[in-house]
């Protein structure tokens, strides 16, 4: 999710040619939520991640919405 990487909730979005009222509207949450979350300000709370889960029949997941971190490269032997 950098910023040369599509977020995973933008991509959902844009297959549905849904903008962010009408996602907002669809899982329970504002608009600016939705914003927040697609910027990487924030990720979604449980309760609204589980709606996102449900409404996008899995399509999203948890995964979608957290950076991992860099793993450490792993050393010679």
């Amino acid at each position: 999710m950098s910023g040369d990487t599509q977020h995973p909730l933008e991509a959902y979005l844009i297959k549905n040619k849904w903008n962010y009222s009408e996602a907002g509207q669809r899982f329970g949450c504002a608009d600016t939520t939705i914003a927040r979350i697609i910027k990487g300000n924030r990720p979604p709370n449980k309760a609204l991640m589980q709606r996102m889960i449900d409404v996008s029949k899995g399509e999203l997941l948890p995964n979608d919405f957290y950076k991992l971190p860099a793993s450490p490269k792993p050393s010679a032997a």
